[in-house]
């Protein structure tokens, strides 16, 4: 977290706060139409006026059993790390339960944002929803408020080329493997952080030596290989992952290999690592042997080797 945004997490007041802007929102991705909510907040900020964002965790969707597969965009870990360095006096965390999500809307409004974080002025996204089955809509709230003689305004949804930005849009782009636009509607590189974990060794053993990222719950893209960055303490390589299930060797789960574009022979085993996907190399399939998967791992390699030397676009 960032030293000048204070993380506060639901049921806390906050105290001596009688006047605040305050933003609602899941927030997950963090994305260009996440950011301009974000700029109308910072708009009405002052010196004696807080910026508040409120947002949930877990998703409430996987909370209600309306979504089974991973679907995050960001951990809570790196959607802290983005929101707190867009200059937010304090991120709200309401940790989302079976019995948060009966309460009313009027009385989230009411009790929560208005009571407990002081607000004078509200701020919503075009897709806000919360309450008791997402009564808390558009509607509802320009009703309540107006009625209320509560400030409030609604932003506008954003768009790239034309194109809505949503964080359900880009879970569409991800899962047919166009990272690229993914990327371009994020307003960043889209990525994945996770503990490297011993694997079953098969990269050495075909020359190409992988690391390998423990589960995660979030959203993998489309199985397949790409070109992507890897920053690990700091450092960040260049490097080839491939995504899914290693069709060739009868894997029963999807995951993340990586191989690393590094002279330096490198012992990443129990950090974290963070991988951006930067461009959709080619489809994961099922190769008739060994020899065969290795020839195209080399032509896979050359191929993003060339992409990072700029003479290759996607």
């Amino acid at each position: 977290m960032s030293l000048s945004t204070r993380l506060v997490r639901y049921p806390a007041n906050l105290h001596g706060a009688n006047d605040t802007v305050v933003a609602v929102g899941n927030f997950d991705g963090v994305h260009l139409g996440h950011r301009k909510v974000i700029d109308a907040l910072l708009a009405q900020r002052t010196d004696t006026r807080p910026a508040v964002l409120v947002s949930f965790y877990p998703h409430p969707a996987v909370v209600l059993g309306k979504r089974k597969e991973q679907l995050l965009l960001t951990s809570l870990r790196e959607k802290c790390s983005l929101l707190s360095q867009k200059g937010l006096d304090y991120l709200y965390l309401v940790h989302f339960t079976q019995r948060f999500s009966q309460m009313r809307a009027a009385d989230f409004v009411q009790d929560v944002l208005l009571a407990k974080l002081g607000a004078s002025h509200l701020i919503f996204g075009p897709d806000t929803a919360f309450g008791y089955r997402r009564e808390g809509d558009i509607e509802f709230l320009s009703q309540y408020c107006t009625e209320r003689h509560v400030s409030f305004e609604v932003v506008s949804p954003h768009e790239v080329t034309g194109e809505r930005v949503s964080s359900g849009k880009i879970r569409e782009l991800l899962k047919a493997g166009d990272v690229c636009r993914a990327n371009d509607l994020l307003g960043r590189a889209y990525g994945v952080t996770a503990l490297v974990v011993a694997g079953d060794s098969r990269g050495q053993t075909l020359g190409f030596p992988t690391a390998n990222l423990a589960p995660t719950l979030q959203m993998l893209p489309h199985h397949g290989v790409y070109a992507v960055h890897a920053e690990v303490e700091g450092e960040v390589y260049e490097g080839i992952a491939n995504v899914g299930v290693r069709p060739t060797f009868g894997s029963d789960f999807a995951n993340i290999e990586v191989h690393l574009f590094s002279d330096q022979k490198l012992n990443l085993y129990g950090k974290r690592a963070h991988v951006s996907f930067l461009s959709f190399v080619r489809e994961e399939r099922k190769f008739d042997g060994v020899s065969q998967l290795k020839e195209q791992i080399a032509r896979d390699i050359e191929r993003v080797k060339k992409f990072f030397l700029g003479s290759v676009s996607d």
